[in-house]
């Protein structure tokens, strides 16, 4: 279920991109969004700069014994 939301999130943002870029508007394209957004709040991305290195920065850091068979 989950892959499937995130298959269909994935696909409509490429979509979104696609048709951004055929009709010539960089400011609508997702980077142009996400520059504009993180420029008038920076804290924005630091933050979650700072939770992705909190979950993920311990579990690359453990022996290959204790991940999932799927992140091998």
């Amino acid at each position: 279920m989950m892959r499937r939301v995130f298959l269909a999130l994935v696909g409509g943002l490429v979509v979104y991109e696609l048709i951004a870029i055929a009709e010539h508007d960089e400011a609508d394209t997702i980077s142009a969004i996400i520059w504009t957004a993180t420029a008038r709040r920076p804290i924005v991305p630091f933050a979650i700069g700072v939770l992705m290195g909190h979950l993920f920065w311990q579990r690359a850091r453990s022996d290959a014994g204790t991940l999932p068979p799927a992140a091998l």
